[in-house]
């Protein structure tokens, strides 16, 4: 059968896997898992980015022609491309999390929105913190780290290659530390200055009992809240190029762990 199409078995194989790594990938992988882009336009990039590297990257001669040997074998590439992939989202998960900080010491995480990335409910100051690490990090060409991710991930990871070693686990563990120390780390100016307005309102209030100042906290803790953010995004655009940095060589050690 697939001698009239002019392409062998084995052939037909190697791209039926690549293309499965990539269709796993693009559904996780931030900046390309976005909730508005059409699923079949997914599947066209994911069937022109196999049929380019199904030309480029080194395939395998022997891979079982059994049905169920072969459906492990896809399931091991799904395996791949979802943890590329998520390691990727955890990257950005970190940005929500300390929008989410900021969000609720400003009071504004008690009004919800439809979040257009995600499909799902989302705090504003959380999906603000989001959006700008997305333009940030497309600004200094992340979208192009990322294709060039998933095409090295077939080089460092062979088809019908993955290990999964006991060293794996840890090292997801660790990164989730540093991704909530590094969530903290951006929130805290803002959190420190929201907090030391509190603490004087605190203060004003037991001074002069007669005023009712904490009618006007939840007020003046947005307006303030936003007053400082005006003077943060420098801040937090270093500290998102840092990360993004840091990610760079973390992502080709996960890849190299499992290769």
């Amino acid at each position: 059968m697939f001698e009239t199409l002019g392409i062998t078995l084995i052939e037909f194989q190697n791209w039926l896997l690549i293309f499965i790594r990539i269709a796993v990938l693009f559904v996780v992988l931030p900046l390309f898992s976005n909730e508005s882009v059409d699923p079949r336009v997914k599947v066209f990039i994911s069937l022109f980015f196999s049929l380019i590297l199904f030309k480029i990257i080194p395939y395998e001669q022997s891979l079982p022609k059994e049905f169920v040997a072969f459906i492990f074998l896809t399931v091991k590439e799904a395996i791949v491309g979802a943890c590329i992939g998520m390691f990727a989202a955890i990257l950005f998960e970190s940005f929500r999390f300390a929008g989410g900080q900021v969000g609720h010491l400003m009071g504004i995480n008690m009004a919800e929105m439809i979040d257009p990335l995600y499909d799902e409910q989302s705090q504003a100051i959380s999906e603000l913190f989001n959006i700008v690490a997305v333009l940030l990090i497309l600004l200094v060409d992340g979208h192009h780290f990322f294709i060039k991710v998933i095409a090295d991930s077939f080089i460092i990871i062979p088809l019908n290659g993955l290990q999964l070693p006991s060293e794996l686990v840890p090292k997801f563990v660790s990164i989730l530390q540093i991704i909530v120390i590094s969530g903290i780390r951006i929130a805290a100016p803002v959190m420190i200055l929201l907090l030391l307005i509190r603490i004087m309102v605190g203060i004003l209030n037991k001074m002069v009992q007669e005023a009712d100042i904490f009618s006007i906290i939840l007020v003046l803790n947005i307006l303030l809240g936003l007053y400082i953010l005006q003077y943060f995004w420098p801040y937090y655009a270093t500290l998102v190029n840092e990360m993004f940095g840091k990610f760079k060589q973390d992502i080709l050690i996960l890849m190299k762990m499992m290769g």
